[in-house]
């Protein structure tokens, strides 16, 4: 007589419903239905898994659970037949706690849009004082610290999703005259070059006068490029901006939006992430506040593009392709 304490059906069906039938594994998250070839059926391949053992003996057994804890929905993980096998060869490497975090996380990302990412976390912050810059005076001096100012940007996120290809567009409100890639991701490729104006040749007559505009002037517009960004990774880029020349007042217009300080000043980014075989992109907004007297940076937190345009008026001089 078998001593196993199985699931009921309803409790196989709902934890597997529960994880939209995708592998509870985070580095597997394969789908589990698939249309059988006779139009009344569906094929699985997943399996409603113990946490702890049905019986004696098995892996990770909890001989202090009863019956109910044992056959309910709280000691049960959505699998595929692969991963089942493997968490259960190997019990010490894959604990409880471990299954049930995976099956916490996995029922995140379904609530969370069942494989839409959650959008990077992105903070841009001017720093008090100066970094020893390429270009800049070995010694730091007071003319420096009144004429420089440090800004850090920081690209990370939480998601299990690899981002692919993120691309930023930053819109700083002074000049940038140097910049440096302080941390980037093992074998991320990171490339961070200003937007500057192309170069326009003008002549009169015989084409013996020419005149170029453009060129190599310091701008306050960066275009930031990573090929991929894996989970719970960061990539940190110091800006150093320069004074224009302007008065205080120039660095922001004086155009409120609702009560609200204008926020001419942001990023603009999109990044792409694969659901099973395709690839979708998603765009977002992270506004810049700014304080003209002090001429400090300020970013706020992340926003989905969309929704941004559709909430508050938004000044983009710069536009993707």
């Amino acid at each position: 007589m078998s001593t196993r304490q199985e699931f009921s059906e309803g409790v196989k069906i709902t934890v597997a419903q529960r994880a939209a039938y995708l592998c509870s594994r985070p580095e597997c998250r394969a789908l589990t239905v698939a249309p059988h070839s006779d139009p009344q059926k569906a094929l699985t391949s997943g399996v409603a898994a113990h946490i702890c053992a049905a019986a004696p003996g098995g892996p990770r057994y909890d001989p202090e659970q009863t019956e109910k804890e044992r056959t309910g929905i709280d000691n049960a993980i959505w699998l595929c037949h692969a991963c089942s096998d493997l968490v259960d060869k190997d019990p010490n490497r894959y604990s409880k706690d471990l299954l049930l975090n995976w099956k916490a996380d996995i029922e995140k990302f379904i609530a969370s849009g069942g494989g839409i990412p959650s959008l990077p976390i992105i903070r841009l912050e001017t720093r008090k004082g100066l970094t020893l810059a390429s270009g800049m005076s070995a010694q730091v001096t007071g003319d420096d610290i009144v004429k420089y100012r440090e800004h850090w940007l920081e690209v990370s996120h939480q998601s299990r999703k690899l981002l692919y290809y993120l691309h930023l567009r930053i819109q700083f409100p002074e000049p940038i005259v140097d910049r440096e890639i302080v941390t980037q991701p093992v074998g991320a490729a990171v490339t961070c070059e200003p937007e500057r104006i192309r170069f326009t040749a003008h002549a009169k007559g015989s084409g013996s006068s020419v005149k170029m505009y453009g060129g190599e002037q310091p701008t306050p517009n960066y275009q930031l490029e990573i090929n991929e960004l894996p989970p719970n990774s960061k990539l940190v880029v110091r800006f150093v901006s320069q004074a224009n020349g302007s008065p205080a007042s120039d660095l922001l217009p004086d155009v409120g939006i609702n009560g609200e300080q204008a926020l001419f000043h942001h990023i603009i980014g999109e990044f792409q992430f694969q659901i099973l075989d395709q690839y979708s992109v998603r765009k977002f907004y992270v506004p810049l506040i700014v304080d003209a007297v002090q001429r400090t940076i300020k970013s706020l937190p992340v926003e989905d593009y969309e929704e941004a345009k559709s909430r508050r008026k938004i000044f983009v001089t710069q536009q993707f392709p």
